[in-house]
């Protein structure tokens, strides 16, 4: 169970209209985009791990085209390696080294990449923050919860998620001050 909070609240109330619960239900978008996560002895941990099975699952049926993998430069050669090891084609795949928040990996998923849709592939506790953040930058997003298991420091993700809503509102609201301002 999520923690119940203001700004639990205010995330699901704005996104949970374009929140899926299974692949097969996402509508179809051009891109995945793939939020990076912990990675160990070269391998994903189980919280990236779903969220790569669920870009495996959209670039599967069809649902997306192509998947943006987005996180720092030790998640990114993982990422890769774990999706093409599953008959992901190269091609399919896009890789940015520069998304190291959420924020910043929707950001540059618009600018760099040119993402103008997709679906966010990530765990329940992550969510609705991030569809609401890929939206904030103009993505046409929905979300795709991937979690295919409890994870045992679930609490600590929840957790450290409520701190992070708030940096994520402090972020975008400095942003439309700086722009009025200048």
């Amino acid at each position: 169970m999520a923690l119940l909070t203001p700004l639990g609240w205010f995330f699901t109330s704005r996104t949970r209209r374009f929140v899926y619960e299974s692949a097969g239900a996402v509508p179809t978008r051009p891109w995945v985009i793939v939020p990076g996560a912990r990675v160990r002895d070269n391998e994903p941990s189980v919280v990236l791990a779903d969220r790569l099975y669920g870009a495996l699952d959209l670039l599967r049926s069809g649902a997306v085209d192509r998947a943006l993998i987005s996180g720092g430069p030790g998640e990114i050669p993982v990422m890769r390696r774990w999706l093409r090891d599953r008959g992901i084609s190269p091609e399919k795949i896009e890789s940015d080294p520069g998304g190291l928040r959420t924020l910043l990996t929707m950001d540059r998923a618009k600018a760099l990449f040119g993402v103008e849709g997709a679906v966010v592939a990530t765990n329940r506790f992550h969510l609705t923050r991030a569809v609401f953040l890929a939206r904030a930058v103009g993505i046409d997003a929905v979300g795709l919860v991937v979690d295919r298991q409890v994870y045992g420091k679930r609490h600590r993700d929840e957790a450290r998620e409520v701190i992070a809503q708030g940096r994520a509102l402090v972020d975008l609201t400095a942003r439309r001050v700086s722009r009025v301002i200048l």
